[in-house]
């Protein structure tokens, strides 16, 4: 039984990702993970600083954007 869906790998594929396997290193993992997570702090920080006032003004307000028309109302 197998589960793989989609074309079968090619010659050059399966190349590919034994090379970047035997590429990988627990230094190299290490660095991807705090990239990662400084990337979501980062993220984090930017959800924390959002003005949450500005979702009040939504399609339905009397000050919303007319985007039909591309102007204010």
């Amino acid at each position: 039984m197998s589960f793989r869906t989609g074309p079968p790998m090619t010659y050059a594929t399966a190349t590919v990702r034994r090379t970047a396997a035997t590429q990988a290193s627990a230094a190299k993992g290490e660095a991807a993970l705090a990239h990662g997570a400084q990337a979501f702090v980062e993220l984090l920080g930017e959800m924390e600083r959002f003005d949450l006032a500005r979702l009040r003004e939504g399609p339905l307000s009397d000050s919303a954007y007319d985007l039909s028309l591309g102007i204010n109302r």
